[in-house]
């Protein structure tokens, strides 16, 4: 049965303020490429503009028409209809592609489609659900008294949830058969679970007892029933969220912790060393966390596998009927982002009784299993991994490919490159460093399937080209590929060119299209593909294409006023002394003028080579950096290294690489080395810090949200997730590789505050007031010790404000003031008011 998802997604589109003007505010456009219909006839994207509304396109093309909406969410395309929602006005528009019309209902507070069966189903805002025929506008029947509705997964049956009475609706049965509920009791029906492949099962409860009901045909039968209080204290959750059909007989669902004591007083908050995490924090988590709970409708028993006071995770392999659990703290020493987990199976062949499998990786998407296949699949250390039974398995030990960052796979840190996806059940695709890689589950044999590094690429997936499933207790969602194709995303290693190319059955290779720029939100259909392309000299534009590269053709250019964008870009690159490959950006305006020499501006952050070709308008606001193409075209040039890491410690690396970028880029490019500006946010903020500690080649530079001391900063908690920040020096942004108490000659050695006296560079520290990412103390800090010291710095402190500004005022003046700033050091302009 074909069903149309659909997903609330919210888009959190920060369109940044204007340069200058009205007309500069409403002008700049942000541009969304939404839905592709199977057939490819049919495209769906919208723009966003400032103070404006979302306007949404729909763009039948084979009947050449367009249809336009504004503030459109909740959206779902096939072939035949469209739906979308306005959530402030309550209404639904429906679009007939054959009959060209846009039908509107109002008042509409819920709706689910289901295209297989043709019917609309929505409820509206005075407590009425209607189902009809969308096509036809035939109304099949109307509900009276509804709070809610819910279909089972496989959306054949339909659970009214009335003020006074239930409805059950079977929209596949024969007889097209209807189960009132009048004599319901004090029970509360809430939850159909199952399909018809297996069995269809309602849950519903009383104030003290959790009933279950088998649906058949006509009726429904009572099979099982349990007190809401378990043997162990917790107590069965009754929102059944998280309940699921392990089996025809075997239903899996949620309990909670019968409630432990906070840890806290009337006086105090009580931290206790001993707990594997903060305690506050801990205890809300354990309180809140769902333990699985397993009834045998058949055998009418019900398995509780609840852990008293214990941080449980959970996992199901519904194919193999396997339940995976993990403590998730037992080994959080807060040296890791996700710790290590030792992982347990239980299973019905062992009579659900807990049986060990080892010491894993708990990251993330580095422990998986697929609904189509047995195994548990799982990254440690530099490959991957799966267990067929009881036996281990290597899949990528042999591979003449890293699966691996570099940079972390030394720090004992989660560090493979992305999750592996399921091709054609008996497949597995992995992404390596630049290639793709096929292991076929039955052979036990694995191939590269795209080979990047031997032709300048590096392949991906395209997101869209995955179907990822979602049910409850899964270690992550069920990613498989869509269809019987791959399409593959590739980049040059400068991010200069980027394409598209197709593997068909033959896994043979196919390029459909290349461009100079940067290529984005890919959508794909039987036989066409849309996507964004942009670079840094042409603003996105929304593009389509059939699979054969054929018939590509220009769908919409945003930003078209956007004409005259005079900006010359450039990758410097070089061998290092130790043989390394190094690169770095350099923007400029295209004409340099012979003779002059150009003021300029070190912007860093990591990687800066991915950003090549993105596209910035000059009405972008930028608090945390600057808008290069404004500083481009005032005069500026603009570098932008990538920073390499090595044992000596993020400050010291990010010396290093700046330096070796300068010594070159000083010797092709007019710079003028007296009147050189150094930028950076977050990490970049800390860099900038470190940097100026060690050189006086700059003239001044602007530190934002930055850390300045290691020392303190390791034994810091953000105080919005309650986690320590030592996970986040010793394996992960960091690099430390250990801890502060085994390493802190390495932490001060990489401390910009113990380097105060030495600076001689004029600094800008800016910081939100509210930010605990990295805590806006870390500015205060160097800014006292700078001042205590002598130094030129001022600080910027904005109320309110997290890691990153978001008011726009906020922006608008943190982005004039950094302006200012450089324009007063490096162009010897008038010093500042503000100042």
């Amino acid at each position: 049965m074909k069903v149309i998802l659909f997903n609330i997604v919210s888009l959190l589109c920060l369109i940044s303020c204007p340069v200058s003007g009205q007309v500069a505010q409403e002008r700049n456009e942000l541009l969304v490429n939404d839905l592709l219909s199977a057939d490819g006839k049919v495209i769906a994207y919208y723009i966003v503009k400032q103070n404006k509304s979302r306007e949404y396109t729909i763009r039948d093309s084979h009947r050449n028409k367009d249809y336009l909406l504004e503030n459109i969410e909740n959206t779902q395309l096939n072939n035949r209809c469209f739906l979308g929602e306005d959530k402030r006005k309550k209404h639904l528009y429906f679009i007939d592609f054959k009959r060209t019309m846009v039908d509107t209902v109002k008042n509409v507070r819920k709706f689910t489609f289901v295209s297989e069966s043709e019917l609309l189903v929505f409820e509206t805002t005075e407590n009425e659900v209607f189902i009809r025929n969308p096509y036809t506008r035939k109304q099949i029947n109307m509900f009276r008294n509804i709070i809610d509705y819910e279909f089972s997964e496989d959306n054949e049956i339909l659970l009214l949830k009335g003020k006074t009475k239930d409805i059950i609706l079977d929209f596949k049965s024969a007889s097209k058969s209807e189960i009132v509920l009048n004599d319901r009791g004090n029970c509360r029906f809430k939850k159909v679970v199952g399909s018809r492949s297996e069995a269809f099962y309602v849950l519903g409860n009383t104030a003290d007892s959790l009933f279950l009901y088998k649906k058949e045909e006509d009726r429904l039968r009572e099979v099982f029933k349990h007190s809401l209080v378990l043997d162990e204290g917790n107590r069965i959750d009754t929102l059944f969220n998280h309940t699921a059909l392990l089996n025809e007989n075997n239903l899996v669902f949620a309990a909670l912790a019968g409630g432990i004591s906070n840890s806290s007083s009337d006086r105090a908050e009580i931290w206790r060393g001993g707990d594997n995490g903060i305690s506050p924090r801990l205890t809300e988590k354990v309180n809140k966390a769902k333990q699985l709970v397993l009834v045998d409708i058949k055998n009418l028993k019900l398995y509780n596998f609840f852990t008293a006071g214990k941080l449980i995770n959970y996992s199901v392999n519904y194919k193999q009927q396997t339940i995976y659990e993990y403590e998730a703290n037992e080994h959080d020493d807060y040296s890791k982002q996700f710790p290590d987990v030792t992982l347990y199976q239980r299973s019905r062949k062992y009579n659900w009784e807990k049986k060990k499998i080892g010491r894993l990786n708990g990251s993330p998407n580095s422990i998986l299993t697929f609904n189509a296949s047995p195994f548990l699949f799982y990254f440690l250390d530099k490959d991957w991994y799966f267990y067929e039974g009881t036996v281990k398995k290597d899949i990528t030990g042999s591979a003449q490919a890293a699966f691996y960052n570099a940079e972390y796979v030394s720090l004992r840190n989660d560090a493979f490159i992305k999750r592996p996806v399921l091709y054609n059940k008996q497949k597995l695709l992995l992404e390596a460093v630049n290639d793709v890689y096929l292991y076929d589950l039955k052979i036990n044999k694995g191939s590269i399937f795209a080979a990047g590094s031997i032709n300048d690429r590096n392949y991906d997936i395209v997101p869209d080209n995955i179907n990822a499933v979602n049910k409850p207790w899964m270690f992550s969602s069920d990613w498989e590929i869509n269809g019987k194709t791959v399409l593959l995303k590739w980049n040059n290693s400068n991010y200069s060119r980027e394409g598209l190319s197709v593997v068909g059955e033959n896994n043979k290779l196919k390029d459909i299209v290349k461009v100079d720029g940067k290529i984005s939100q890919v959508k794909i259909s039987d036989n066409i593909i849309t996507y964004v392309v942009e670079s840094y000299n042409q603003p996105p534009a929304l593009y389509k294409v059939d699979r054969s590269g054929k018939r590509k053709g220009l769908l919409y250019q945003s930003n078209s006023w956007d004409t005259d964008i005079s900006v010359k870009i450039e990758v410097v690159q070089w061998v290092n002394s130790k043989g390394e490959k190094r690169k770095a950006l350099v923007r400029s305006v295209v004409d340099l003028i012979p003779g002059k020499k150009y003021p300029a501006i070190v912007s860093v952050y990591e990687k800066k080579i991915p950003e090549y070709h993105t596209y910035i308008s000059p009405d972008n606001v930028i608090s945390s950096g600057i808008n290069y193409r404004n500083y481009i075209n005032d005069g500026y040039i603009v570098i932008e290294p990538d920073i390499h890491y090595d044992e000596s410690g993020p400050g010291v690396s990010a010396v290093k690489s700046v330096e070796e970028a300068l010594e070159l880029v000083e010797g092709l490019y007019p710079v003028d080395k007296e009147n050189i500006g150094m930028i950076g946010h977050s990490f970049g903020g800390y860099e900038t810090n470190f940097i100026i500690s060690q050189t006086n080649r700059f003239k001044t530079a602007v530190s934002s949200a930055g850390v300045s001391d290691l020392n303190s900063f390791f034994l810091t908690v953000n105080w919005n997730t309650m986690v320590p920040d030592m996970w986040r020096m010793e394996t992960q942004q960091w690099r430390m590789g250990t801890d502060l108490f085994s390493g802190y000659d390495k932490y001060r050695k990489n401390s910009p505050v113990n380097y105060a006296e030495n600076v001689n560079t004029p600094l800008l520290l800016i910081a939100g007031k509210s930010d605990y990412k990295i805590n806006w103390n870390q500015s205060v800090m160097y800014f006292m010790a700078l001042k205590k010291a002598g130094k030129q710095v001022n600080m910027l402190l904005y109320p309110g404000e997290d890691h990153e500004l978001l008011n726009a005022e906020n922006k608008k003046d943190a982005s004039d003031k950094i302006k200012s700033w450089f324009e007063y050091y490096l162009k010897n302009g008038n010093k500042p008011d503000w100042l």
